[in-house]
């Protein structure tokens, strides 16, 4: 793993500048940083919580599946 100063690894503070950045983004829904989730596959923070992370992604996949049918 790569790390930087005081061995800190670098995804993690890549991470975190990400959390933060989206945590700042007053318009979240139109920019979809909702999207992000865990490797594996689990829902993880959003700074306006994970029941309406779900919510926002259920809908998309409820509209997605409409346009595909």
């Amino acid at each position: 793993k790569a790390l930087i100063e005081g061995g800190v690894p670098i995804a993690e503070v890549t991470f975190r500048a990400a959390g933060a950045a989206i945590g700042a983004n007053p318009v979240s829904y139109l920019i979809p940083c909702h999207r992000a989730i865990a490797r594996d596959g689990r829902l993880t923070g959003y700074h306006w919580g994970l029941a309406r992370k779900a919510a926002m992604l259920g809908t998309e996949a409820v509209r997605a599946a409409a346009e595909a049918a």
